[in-house]
Parts: structure tokens; C-alpha cells; sequence
């Protein structure tokens, strides 16, 4: 089972991301969410997902921005 997280600022989509990975494709675990790039960054180490879902355009920092942080 490979561990997510997910990054994006509209909650509607995170949860449907979340169910379509868990529930409809299988072989995923949500271990975690965040609505920008700032907070994902400051649970990433701690998670330490097997995969990263971010969207690009966000508040406070957005995805192609935590990636280079990354």
C-alpha cells in the first residue's frame, strides 16, 4: 500500500481525491493533507509519504514552489 499526501487548497477535491485513491483505485493510504504548500512542508518529514498529489496554484506558497523546497 503506498502512502499519500495530498496539497490542495479546495477541500471538495481533497476529499475527492482521497476517496478516489482509497475507495475506487485501491492500493493507496491518505496519510495526510494540506491546504498550501507551507503546511504541507511542515508535515512532510514527519509523513513521509511514498507519493506527493499537489495542486499548483495556491495561497501562501504553491505547489511548484514547495517542490523546488522539496
Amino acid at each position: 500500500m503506498y502512502k499519500v499526501m495530498i496539497v490542495e487548497d479546495e477541500k471538495e477535491i481533497r476529499e475527492g481525491l482521497k476517496h478516489l485513491l482509497e475507495e475506487v483505485i485501491g492500493g493507496f493510504k491518505v496519510i495526510g493533507d494540506a491546504a498550501n504548500g507551507a503546511d504541507a512542508l511542515n508535515g512532510l518529514e514527519s509523513m513521509k509519504p511514498d507519493v506527493l498529489i499537489t495542486d499548483i496554484r495556491m495561497d501562501h506558497m504553491d505547489g511548484l514552489e514547495m517542490i523546488r523546497r522539496i
